[in-house]
């Protein structure tokens, strides 16, 4: 296998076990095209380039130079934007390695560690509209937080469930708005399994997956400005997984927030049920819908549901959560 192993024209769903790289075009074909002028946002190359480094990985980014050596004026302006960022940001990426939070749903987390400590730096790309970002399961003790662009303090708070940090109205930066927490001591991030709320309400949602690949198989988490989905599950082979606390033995009416373009199905398998789901088209894949899934028993005590797409009749589709709804007792 030699020394990396390389992706081509995506990023894997998680952290690798070798040193590895992704390798992108800054539009749709490898040299310099004429005739292709589908350049990406810089904002996408730059947080595709945030996205790599979150998972240990090398962003290997194809320039094309024209017929007389010059890059074409698409690439030099999106390398422009990619620079202007990284002289603001570049400590969130340069010496980093990948952050203890996978599944973000508003964002990306880089780390540096210390002989007293470390930084994480939590990468914003969804801005929270009450002004408080979370930071679910952080438990190392935190002694300083502030906006890396210009140092800026911010107000936080934290305790046995995480921490909070109280950001400004509106994100500094469009591209990507990062966070830096110092903490002292040894990195500690505690497991939060999804609970019941104040209904029984037991929601799954996208960032708590996990989510198993295999090969070359394609699902990730995607963030869209409403918590996230797990987009791109274009194949039958990769599956996702969710684990949970049931207070007390109860009985549950699920449902699933999905999208897609063709009629898919899927298994839910939970506790001794075997549930194949209809999920129906969809006229986007941002228009999602909820559906039926079925109903369940299931005892108290740790859980586990996978959601298992059915060969032969599966479609790419988005996932946002599925929710396990509390049947009263008769």
């Amino acid at each position: 296998k030699g020394d990396t192993d390389t992706a081509e024209q995506r990023i894997p769903a998680g952290a690798q076990p070798r040193d590895w790289e992704t390798c992108m075009t800054m539009n749709d074909t490898w040299g310099y095209k004429s005739y292709d002028n589908n350049w990406k946002p810089a904002r996408s190359l730059i947080r595709n380039l945030i996205e790599v480094a979150s998972k240990g990985g090398n962003y290997l980014l194809n320039v094309g130079p024209m017929a007389d050596g010059e890059f074409p004026p698409a690439a030099v302006e999106r390398l422009s934007e990619i620079g202007k960022w990284m002289a603001m940001n570049g400590d969130a990426i340069h010496g980093t390695t990948a952050g203890p939070f996978t599944n973000l749903v508003w964002g990306c987390c880089t780390k540096k560690i210390t002989a007293k400590g470390g930084t994480l730096f939590f990468h914003v790309f969804d801005w929270p509209a009450d002004g408080m970002l979370k930071v679910d399961g952080l438990q190392s003790t935190v002694c300083a937080v502030s906006l890396l662009a210009d140092v800026s303090p911010l107000k936080y708070e934290q305790d046995n469930k995480g921490l909070t940090i109280h950001v400004p109205q509106s994100p500094p930066d469009s591209n990507a708005t990062v966070i830096a927490v110092g903490y002292t001591g040894t990195l500690v991030v505690d497991k939060l399994l999804p609970h019941p709320d104040s209904n029984g309400v037991i929601t799954l949602r996208a960032g708590d997956a996990v989510i198993n690949n295999l090969a070359s198989t394609m699902a990730k988490l995607e963030t869209d400005g409403t918590g996230g989905h797990i987009g791109f599950w274009t194949s039958a082979r990769a599956t996702v997984e969710w684990d949970f606390d049931v207070p007390k033995a109860s009985t549950y009416d699920l449902t699933a927030e999905t999208s897609g373009l063709s009629a898919s199905q899927f298994r839910i398998v939970v506790g001794a049920s075997n549930l194949v789901t209809a999920i129906p088209r969809t006229s986007s894949y941002e228009d999602f819908k909820t559906i039926p899934v079925g109903i369940v028993t299931l005892q108290a005590g740790g859980q586990n549901l996978q959601a298992i797409p059915v060969a032969g009749k599966w479609a790419a589709v988005n996932l946002r959560e599925i929710k396990l709804n509390p049947v009263p007792a008769d």
